[in-house]
C-alpha cells in the first residue's frame, strides 16, 4: 500500500474545504493526528475561512504565534456556532442561582468572569463568579452602598470598573479586579464624590453627570432657547479623536484635542446631528443608545462608527458616522443615517423592547422583548445581527439592516417584571442577567468546552500588593434616612420625620415673602407631599407599585419623563386662588440650574405634565421673573410621561405650547 510522506499530506490537506478536512479525520486516526495537530493547516484554513464568511473572531485570544492547532481549530469552530446560533432559533443552556439579595448590576469580562453587585438595606455585596467552572462564586467584597449602575474598562492593562454607589451623597468609586499574592482581590482606586452615573470609562478618562459639563451646540434656527440644555447625555466613546456622544434627540462631537483649552469647565461640541425621527412629539427621544466597539471602514476606505439603540416608544433605530476628508485633508466628519420608528428606511419589524443592549465585541443587539400579559411572564428575548454596507454615494447610502432575529428560548428564564441588569458578551455568546428577587441566570450559546484550553487571554491580571483592597467583610451601610422607614413607605405611609429629613435637604430656602404669595416652601404642610418623597437614587423603589400606594408618584413620574439621571429638587408649589380649579398641583422643580414645572393631575390615573423654564436657576431666582414665565409661556418646552399631548391645562385655562 502506498503512504505518502506527512509533509506530502499537509500540502494537500490545504487544497481541501473544511467540511472535507473534518470527515477526512473521522477515517482513522493516523489522519486524526495528522490533521488536528497540523498548525500550518489550520492557520491557513482559519484565515480563509474568515475572509470568505465575513466571521468575528474573540478579540481575548492569544497571540496566533503562541497558539497551537487546537487553539487555532477552536477559534474557528466557535466563531462558526455563534454565527450558526445568532441566525436561527437559538439553542442555548441556561444556569441559574438564587441569591439572598436583589441584584443591581452585573456584567461580564474576558468571556470567563461575571461581577455580580447585589443590595439590601443591610449590606452591599460586590461577587466575583468564574464563569469557567459552570458559574461559582470565587470571592464576596463589601460596599457602603448599593450599586445604582456601572461601566468595565476592559484593556490589556487589566478590568477597572467605576460604579456609582447608592450612599446618601452620591459618588462614583473606581476599582480594580486582579490577582494579588495568588487570591482574587479588588482594589480601590478613587473615590469621586458628587460624581454618578458614568456612560464610557476609557483609560483616564470618564464622562459622568459631574465630571464636565457637555454643552450640546444649538442650530440657529434653534436659537430662540438651549432646547439641547434639557437633554440627558445616554452613551459615549472615543473615535478618531473625538469624544462621541448621544443624547436624547442629537449626536455632539466634541474634539479631544480641545480637552486642555476650553474654556473653564465648559466643552463645547465642535459637531452636531440631530438624530431625525418623526415628529410625533417625545415618544421619540432616545432613552438607550450603545456604540459598536469594533473598527469599521466604509468601501472607501472611511472610518466608520455603528450606533443602535431604543426609543421612548421602544421602537430601534440604527446609524452610523463616517469621517470624510475634506479637500484641504480636514475631517469632515458626517452622519450617513439615524433611522427610526416609521421613517422613509423603516427598519426591520422588531418587536417593541424594553431594552436594548450592544454585544461586548461585534455589534450584536440583545432586545428585552416588551409584552403585555400576567406579572410572572419570563424574559422574552431576541438577538438581532447587523447587515452593515455604505455606499459611497450619498443619494445611494443604505447603512444597515437588522437582519431576521434570533429567538431565545425563555424555559428558565427570570421574570421581566423583576429585571434589573443584564449583560451580552457576543464574542463569547453569553448573556448573563439579575433581577431585584436575586435571580442570577446564565445563558450560554456555546456547548462546553467549545474553547481549547487557553485558547483565550481570559486570567487576571497581577496586581501590586496594596492596603487599598476591598473589604471582605460587611460595612456599615451609608444610606438616606429614606430606607430606614422603607416598611413605613411600603404600608403606605411616610413618618413626619421622614417629611422633614427629606424637605431639609431641598435648597434654597427663601424668607418669608421673598416668594409672591402664588408660591410656597410650606411643605410641611403641602397635601400631596407624598407624592415628592424619594431617594436620590431610586433603589428599591421600584420593588413596590407607587400606582397603588400614592407615595412618591409625583416625582417617580418626573424622572421616568425626563430620563434623567440627576437629582430632582422640589423649589416650591403653587398656591391656587379660590377662584382657580384645582385640577392641576403645580410644582416648581430644578435638576442642577435647569428649570421645570410638573402639572400633577388631581385624578390619580392620569400622568404627570412636565414643562421647562427657559431660564436657570441661580440663588438670586427672582419670583416675580418665574410670575412673568408662567403668565406667557413663551419658548416652554413639554414633556408628558408617555410623549403622548398632554392633559389639563395652565392656570388660565391654555395648553402648554410646545416648541
Amino acid at each position: 500500500m502506498l503512504v505518502l510522506p506527512e509533509d506530502l499530506l499537509s500540502q494537500i490537506f490545504l487544497h481541501l474545504k473544511l467540511e472535507d478536512v473534518v470527515s477526512l479525520r473521522r477515517v482513522s486516526r493516523h489522519f486524526q493526528r495528522l490533521v488536528s495537530n497540523d498548525k500550518i493547516l489550520w492557520d491557513y484554513i482559519l484565515g480563509r475561512e474568515v475572509s470568505s464568511r465575513n466571521l468575528s473572531l474573540h478579540p481575548n485570544r492569544i497571540h496566533s504565534t503562541k497558539a497551537s492547532a487546537a487553539q487555532l481549530e477552536s477559534w474557528l469552530r466557535c466563531a462558526i456556532l455563534l454565527r450558526q446560533s445568532y441566525s436561527q432559533t437559538a439553542k442555548s443552556t441556561k444556569t441559574r442561582l438564587k441569591l439572598d439579595q436583589g441584584i443591581t448590576w452585573i456584567s461580564v469580562a474576558r468571556a470567563r468572569w461575571c461581577i455580580v453587585a447585589s443590595s439590601d438595606v443591610r449590606q452591599s455585596r460586590l461577587s466575583v463568579y468564574d464563569l469557567a467552572f459552570d458559574i461559582e462564586c470565587c470571592e464576596v467584597f463589601y460596599l457602603s452602598g448599593p450599586v445604582i449602575a456601572g461601566v468595565m474598562d476592559e484593556t490589556d492593562v487589566g478590568l477597572r470598573m467605576a460604579l456609582t454607589v447608592g450612599t446618601v451623597n452620591p459618588q462614583v468609586v473606581v476599582l480594580e479586579l486582579g490577582i494579588v499574592d495568588g487570591s482574587i482581590e479588588i482594589r480601590h482606586l478613587e473615590t469621586l464624590e458628587g460624581f454618578a452615573y458614568v456612560i464610557h470609562f476609557l483609560g483616564e478618562r470618564m464622562r459622568c453627570c459631574r465630571d464636565w459639563r457637555l454643552i450640546p451646540r444649538v442650530p440657529e434656527i434653534e436659537s430662540q432657547m438651549e432646547i439641547q440644555a434639557h437633554v440627558n447625555a445616554i452613551a459615549s466613546t472615543e473615535w478618531e479623536g473625538f469624544i462621541v456622544v448621544i443624547t436624547n434627540r442629537s449626536l455632539q462631537l466634541y474634539d479631544l484635542t480641545n480637552l486642555d483649552l476650553h474654556d473653564g469647565n465648559t466643552l463645547k461640541a465642535t459637531r452636531s446631528f440631530n438624530l431625525k425621527f418623526d415628529p410625533d412629539g417625545d415618544r421619540k427621544f432616545v432613552e438607550e443608545a450603545s456604540f459598536e466597539i469594533k473598527a469599521n471602514k466604509s468601501c472607501s476606505g472611511f472610518p466608520l462608527l455603528f450606533f443602535s439603540g431604543r426609543q421612548r416608544n421602544f421602537q430601534s433605530f440604527t446609524g452610523a458616522l463616517i469621517l470624510e476628508k475634506g479637500k484641504s485633508g480636514e475631517r469632515k466628519p458626517r452622519l450617513v443615517e439615524s433611522s427610526g420608528g416609521h421613517g422613509p428606511r423603516i427598519l426591520f419589524e422588531l418587536p417593541l423592547a424594553v431594552r436594548s443592549i450592544m454585544g461586548h465585541s461585534f455589534g450584536h443587539i440583545l432586545k428585552v422583548i416588551k409584552s403585555d400579559g400576567p406579572e410572572d411572564r419570563p424574559i422574552e428575548l431576541l438577538v438581532v445581527s447587523w447587515s452593515k454596507y455604505v455606499s459611497d454615494s450619498p443619494s445611494k447610502q443604505c447603512l444597515s439592516r437588522l437582519t431576521v432575529p434570533t429567538k431565545v428560548h425563555n424555559d428558565g428564564l427570570p421574570m421581566l417584571h423583576f429585571l434589573t441588569s443584564i449583560d451580552f458578551d457576543d464574542a463569547a455568546g453569553i448573556i448573563a442577567m439579575g433581577t431585584s428577587r436575586g435571580d442570577l441566570c446564565l445563558v450560554r450559546f456555546l456547548p462546553d468546552n467549545s474553547w481549547a484550553v487557553d485558547a483565550l487571554e481570559t486570567s487576571l491580571l497581577k496586581l501590586r500588593n496594596s492596603n487599598s483592597t476591598l473589604s471582605k467583610s460587611p460595612l456599615p451601610m451609608d444610606l438616606e434616612d429614606y430606607y430606614s422607614h422603607l416598611p413605613d413607605v411600603q404600608a403606605g405611609t411616610i413618618p413626619e420625620a421622614l417629611v422633614a429629613k427629606v424637605v431639609g435637604t431641598w435648597l434654597p430656602r427663601y424668607e418669608r415673602g421673598a416668594l409672591s404669595p402664588e408660591w410656597s416652601q410650606d411643605w410641611e404642610n403641602y397635601e400631596h407631599i407624598g407624592e415628592w418623597i424619594s431617594p436620590w437614587s431610586g433603589w428599591l423603589v421600584s420593588k413596590f407599585s407607587f400606582e397603588e400606594i400614592q407615595i412618591g408618584r409625583g416625582i417617580i413620574q418626573t424622572y421616568r419623563s425626563l430620563g434623567t439621571k440627576g437629582i430632582i429638587i422640589p423649589v416650591a408649589f403653587r398656591v391656587p386662588s379660590p377662584s382657580e380649579s384645582k385640577d392641576n398641583e403645580q410644582i416648581l422643580l430644578r435638576v442642577g440650574k435647569r428649570l421645570y414645572i410638573v402639572y400633577v393631575p388631581s385624578n390619580e390615573a392620569e400622568d404627570v405634565c412636565i414643562v421647562a423654564l427657559p431660564v436657570n436657576f441661580d440663588n438670586a431666582f427672582d419670583s416675580r421673573t418665574l410670575k412673568e414665565l408662567c403668565n406667557s409661556r413663551n419658548n416652554w418646552l413639554f414633556w408628558n410621561v408617555d410623549g403622548d399631548a398632554p392633559g389639563g391645562s395652565l392656570s388660565d385655562g391654555t395648553s402648554p405650547r410646545k416648541v
